[in-house]
């Protein structure tokens, strides 16, 4: 008998609202240039015109950068660029979020160069092992762990880090179904383990979750250190491979390239909502693992990768949001049930 399938959730933009991320790369580029929008209001009409109305996140996440930390790399290469940092702290000034915003995401997706590469962060001049990007991510955490060693009085803005999707409540009784449908529920996220774990306790989920099927960006650093190779983090499918099959046999398998038979005997569905994501699940599905890929549609994608996403033999389906893909998923598990 078929063990029972996995269902492996991406983090941000599935189960976790990914605004405080987008917010803090935000917060993170204004901090380096010494900009403010001075009152909260004003910050959360420059974050709504940002994300909610240009999309300014769709630059390196439909070009498969799937880090936050990658996106506040890019915002402030952009800004590097002196006339254009001048425009942008006029249209600050004279609060025109808009055109701040849309002047952003010019620069932004003009740093963006055609070419094959393993990392699409390289596509933007940005090397993600140099000094420039770890700075930028020693300050991103410093922003999002609201530590003391920034300057909030000259931000003048707080908002929240942790926000699911959903009601907490109304959260954990979607897994508890999706577990009574015969699911055993995983975790493969970009965040860090203590940005997944803390927050998942918090709202009372974890315990929803097979514990050792939690993969975040701390299990890809250990990955590289063991293989001596560089970004194990998703578009690679290490990620995908350590949730469906422990760390060990997914090292294996980056190694051997291909997944050992006997490893690969459950099925499993992976829920994303980027580029990245379905990249990992094509990789991993061309190493050996049995898996279909769930796409959650944000719109951040450029129309052409949501057309071929949606039309690839990989995805089983396409959808607003994990609310929405409960009765598929549910049937899913038991169609799996019923070849055992």
């Amino acid at each position: 008998m078929r063990p029972n399938p996995l269902l492996i959730l991406d983090a941000d933009g599935v189960f976790m609202d990914e605004m405080p991320y987008w917010n803090t790369a935000l917060v993170t580029m204004m901090h380096r240039f010494g900009m403010s929008c001075g009152a909260p209001a004003r910050w959360e009409s420059l974050s709504s015109a940002c994300f909610v109305d240009d999309c300014v996140q769709g630059v390196t996440k439909g070009r498969g950068c799937n880090s936050n930390w990658d996106l506040a790399a890019v915002m402030i290469r952009a800004v590097e660029d002196d006339s254009r940092r001048a425009a942008l702290l006029g249209e600050l000034n004279s609060r025109r979020y808009a055109g701040f915003a849309t002047r952003l995401k010019r620069g932004m997706e003009a740093l963006w160069r055609e070419g094959e590469v393993s990392d699409p962060l390289n596509r933007f001049g940005i090397e993600r092992s140099g000094a420039f990007f770890q700075e930028v991510v020693a300050e991103f955490q410093l922003i999002f762990e609201e530590s003391d060693e920034v300057d909030w009085a000259r931000i003048g803005w707080s908002f929240e880090r942790q926000v699911p999707v959903l009601p907490a409540n109304d959260l954990r009784a979607l897994f508890e179904r999706l577990k009574g449908a015969g699911y055993t529920l995983g975790v493969c996220t970009s965040r860090a383990e203590s940005e997944t774990v803390e927050p998942m306790s918090h709202l009372g989920i974890l315990d929803c979750f097979d514990r050792d099927r939690i993969v975040t960006n701390d299990q890809a650093v250990a990955a590289e250190a063991r293989l001596s190779l560089s970004h194990l983090a998703k578009p690679h499918p290490f990620p995908l491979l350590c949730a469906a099959l422990g760390f060990e046999t997914a090292i294996k398998a980056c190694r051997s390239g291909a997944v050992d038979s006997t490893a690969a005997v459950r099925d499993v569905v992976y829920v994303g909502d980027a580029p990245a994501d379905f990249e990992a699940a094509q990789r991993a599905r061309a190493l050996g693992l049995a898996v279909t890929y769930v796409h959650i549609d944000s719109g951040l994608s450029p129309e052409d990768v949501r057309e071929a996403i949606a039309g690839s033999a990989l995805t089983g389906l396409v959808a607003p949001r994990l609310a929405d893909c409960e009765m598929w998923l549910s049937g899913c598990a038991g169609c799996v049930e019923s070849r055992a």
